[in-house]
């Protein structure tokens, strides 16, 4: 039986043996705390949401889950608690309070609205630059872990949080260790994400949880890993079997996902920008003609003026190139970019359209094709560039060419 500090009874709704989690009512005090709800259950214990009554606030409420006859359960998620008060991090789910009442362990933290990362993949597919920018934010929560000298030991998508703020917090620090206490119960953790030094029982450490880390990322982009080819490298080191093929520290491998994140961005947004340079002259062109007046004229078709320029030819043609230059992204970075140019083109086409419609002053109509023709000229030196690109970023000398 245990006691809230009022002298209540607290009832358990679980039998209470090794193995099995006291489960606690609704209603129920534990401490200063009363449950509302129960959120889920997990291999340490069973998490609620509850009411601080002292700080009036909604809070995330853990109670230990009984394990073994000859662990000390209490003293592990005390030892939790302590681990996760000393980070001050965005990416770390924070600990409020911690305490024992009875047989009975508590810890309180903050309670995130929003899901673990599985269930965050399970709603819709998500590419691998969605994954890659959860990915760096939970990784920094851990190199902040392990910058405080806490090994977490049971990385895996389930213990990672997505909020509906869009941030990433590393949670569940249920079997998390100071680097001094990790070799009291080394083999701890989730099969299928430890390291293989940690499946025979040697001491976990931070280059262990780089290992999990890494697991958790390939196994949510799937087989084979899509995107650069840096990504699997880089994943492929990580979870080497060898932890001394593996990056130096969390921190490393944290660092050359944010590279290659930048270098993707670099690339998509230096072929936007060459897109928008070249749309930049249709679109004062457009503002300019909507000011004119309609009259009806007949109109030669344009379409045959866009041949050569952007076309099914030209399309296959930069999409060849592009895998060329960049065997991993280069069909997926041309087939970004291909509704762009149509639509530019379309845009052009729209326009070349209405100036023969709309223009009956002979002299002005042809200053109306010239800016149109201008427009088609950087449009063809564009697409012959995508074309002809023979560097390792097949963007950049498209962004060199329309910005000067």
């Amino acid at each position: 039986m245990t006691l809230d500090p009022a002298g209540r009874t607290v009832t358990a709704t679980d039998r209470d043996r090794p193995g099995v989690a006291r489960g606690f009512e609704v209603g129920a005090a534990i401490g200063r705390y009363r449950i509302i709800r129960r959120i889920g259950e997990g291999g340490m214990g069973i998490l609620y949401e509850a009411h601080d009554a002292e700080l009036d606030r909604r809070v995330a409420l853990k109670v230990l889950r009984y394990v073994s006859a000859d662990l000390d359960a209490g003293s592990q998620l005390v030892r939790e608690a302590r681990a996760m008060a000393r980070l001050a991090h965005e990416n770390v789910v924070p600990v409020f309070d911690a305490g024992v009442l009875g047989e009975d362990v508590y810890v309180t933290m903050e309670l995130v609205t929003g899901q673990s990362l599985d269930r965050w993949c399970e709603d819709k597919g998500r590419t691998w630059r969605e994954l890659l920018d959860v990915f760096v934010q939970a990784g920094r929560g851990l190199v902040a872990a392990h910058d405080a000298g806490i090994v977490h030991r049971d990385i895996k998508p389930s213990n990672l949080l997505v909020g509906v703020d869009g941030r990433v917090r590393v949670a569940d620090f249920g079997l998390a260790r100071s680097a001094a206490d990790a070799a009291e119960d080394a083999a701890a953790g989730t099969p299928a994400f430890m390291a293989p030094e940690q499946r025979t029982g040697a001491v976990a450490d931070a280059i262990s949880d780089q290992y999990s880390f890494a697991v958790a990322f390939r196994t949510l982009l799937g087989d084979p890993v899509p995107g650069p080819s840096a990504l699997r490298r880089a994943l492929a080191r990580a979870t080497s079997d060898d932890r001394d093929a593996r990056f130096g520290s969390t921190a490393a491998l944290v660092g050359e996902l944010e590279r290659i994140r930048s270098r993707d961005r670099r690339r998509r947004g230096a072929l936007l920008g060459g897109l928008a340079v070249v749309a930049t002259g249709i679109g004062g062109y457009a503002f300019a003609a909507s000011r004119t007046e309609p009259a009806a004229q007949p109109c030669a078709p344009a379409h045959d003026r866009l041949a050569g320029v952007w076309d099914a030819t030209v399309g296959e043609t930069i999409t060849l190139r592009f895998a060329a230059v960049d065997p991993a992204n280069g069909t997926s970075t041309a087939g970004f970019a291909w509704p762009q140019l149509t639509r530019h083109t379309n845009s052009w086409l729209t326009e070349r359209s209405n100036a023969c419609r709309q223009e009956v002053n002979p002299a002005l109509l042809a200053r109306r094709y010239a800016c149109l023709d201008r427009v088609l000229d950087e449009t063809r030196a564009l697409t012959e560039l995508l074309k002809s690109s023979r560097s390792s970023d097949p963007i950049r000398p498209t962004v060199r060419a329309h910005v000067r």
